[in-house]
């Protein structure tokens, strides 16, 4: 199967999840823990792609962060399980930051070094190492 097969696939497969992760956010805990994790791998999946780490963390928040972790340990993408968890630990020390009101002033408060950090961890997910679609695929489907 072609990459751009793996993709329309994927999307298919677990848009569904992703709609539902979107519109329970941020009340996570509502939704079943397949959702949970699905839909969180979903916009994690989307939005590193697209924005990288932080786009993923402002949009969603830490609770869908630590779920995506889960689920990305839970797949067996241990690569991209740690490089979120690098970037994490990037953005975890302005916790306690007065000019951190809501997430999305994250960026705006972070330092050139912690834009690069982040940038070159966004590259190295870019890479994808552990081809977190098909590992998706595969473990959702045989995971029933």
């Amino acid at each position: 199967m072609s990459m751009s097969d793996v993709e329309q696939n994927w999307f298919n497969t677990f848009n569904p999840y992703g709609e539902e992760f979107e519109t329970a956010c941020p009340a996570y805990d509502s939704l079943d823990k397949k959702t949970q994790t699905v839909g969180s791998l979903m916009k994690l999946e989307l939005d590193m792609r697209n924005g990288g780490f932080i786009q993923f963390f402002c949009n969603w928040g830490h609770s869908a962060y630590i779920l995506a972790a889960d689920g990305l340990g839970q797949i067996g993408a241990h690569t991209a399980k740690k490089l979120i968890e690098e970037a994490f630990s990037v953005i975890d020390k302005y916790e306690d930051d007065e000019r951190i009101k809501a997430l999305w002033d994250i960026p705006k408060a972070l330092s050139d070094e912690d834009n690069v950090r982040l940038e070159r961890l966004d590259e190295k997910y870019w890479e994808d190492e552990d081809d977190v679609m098909r590992k998706m695929l595969s473990f959702f489907s045989n995971n029933e």
